[in-house]
C-alpha cells in the first residue's frame, strides 16, 4: 500500500463543515515554485513512514467525532495503489476528500467509478496556456495540460461533489488568468481563490514574498464571479 508520510489527527479547515483526519502522501509530478511542502515533494524518503496500523486504530477510535478523511500530498494520484488505501478507509466507514492537481484523469475516473471518493478538490494552477501553466508548475506544461483539461471535464460531468481551486501568487498570476480559468470551467459547482502563504518554498524566489492584499484578492474574486457567481476567497 502507498506510504503515508504525514498525519493530522483532526483538522477543521481541510473540508468545509467537517472535522477530518488528514493523510499526506509523498512525491509530486509537478514543481510549483510556491509549494512549501518541500521535503514531502522532493525528499520523501527522508520522512518516516507512518504505519497503517496506527492510522487505522485512530480512525476506528475516532468515528464518533471525525467526519471524514482528507488525502493530500504531494500529489496522491501518482500512486497506483491509491484505490487500495481509499478502500481500506471506506471499509472503516469514512467519507473521503481527495486533493489533486488533476494530472491523472484515469485515476480520478477509477476512484469515481468505484465509489471510493466523496469530494474532490482540483487545483487549477493557471489559465490553460502552456507558457502560463509552465510558469505555475515549474515544468513544461504542454503534456500535463491535456490530462488536466480531461480531469476538469470529468468533474464537470461525473456527479461527484467537487471544487476547483487556484492559489494566486504575486509575479505569477494576474487578473486575466482568473478570467481565463473561469471561462474554461464555465459555471461550475465550486471555485475557490486562495492567497499564497509566505513560507520557504521550492523556488527560493517565491520564499517569503508578500501575498496579495485583500483589495487585490477582491479584484480576483469579482473577476471570477462574473462567470461563477458563487466563487469565493478562502
Amino acid at each position: 500500500m502507498v506510504d503515508i508520510k504525514g498525519f493530522v489527527d483532526s483538522s477543521f479547515i481541510e473540508w468545509e463543515g467537517k472535522i477530518t483526519t488528514v493523510l499526506y502522501l509523498p512525491g509530486c509530478n509537478l514543481r510549483c515554485p510556491w509549494c512549501y511542502t518541500i521535503d514531502l515533494v522532493e525528499n520523501p524518503d527522508k520522512i518516516p513512514t507512518i504505519p497503517w496500523s496506527k492510522i487505522r486504530d485512530h480512525l476506528i477510535n475516532s468515528k464518533t467525532w471525525v467526519d471524514g478523511v482528507v488525502i493530500t500530498g504531494g500529489e496522491p494520484t501518482i500512486h497506483k495503489d491509491l484505490p487500495e488505501l481509499f478502500a481500506k478507509i471506506k471499509a472503516i466507514g469514512y467519507r473521503i476528500k481527495l486533493d489533486t492537481n488533476g494530472t491523472n484523469p484515469s485515476m480520478l475516473q477509477q476512484l469515481i467509478d468505484e465509489k471510493l471518493v466523496d469530494f474532490i478538490s482540483l487545483d487549477i494552477k493557471n489559465q490553460p496556456d502552456p507558457e502560463k501553466y509552465s510558469r505555475a508548475i515549474g515544468l513544461e506544461a504542454t503534456e500535463f495540460l491535456k490530462d488536466i483539461k480531461r480531469s476538469i471535464s470529468i468533474l464537470l460531468t461525473a456527479g461527484v461533489p467537487y471544487e476547483f481551486r487556484t492559489t494566486v501568487v504575486p509575479n505569477i498570476h494576474e487578473i486575466k488568468d482568473v478570467q481565463n480559468i473561469t471561462r474554461h470551467t464555465g459555471v461550475c459547482k465550486g471555485y475557490v481563490i486562495q492567497p499564497y502563504k509566505s513560507a520557504e518554498t521550492i523556488n527560493p524566489k517565491c520564499s517569503n514574498m508578500k501575498p496579495f492584499d485583500k483589495f487585490k484578492l477582491g479584484s480576483f474574486l469579482r473577476t471570477a464571479q462574473r462567470i461563477i457567481p458563487h466563487a469565493r476567497v478562502r
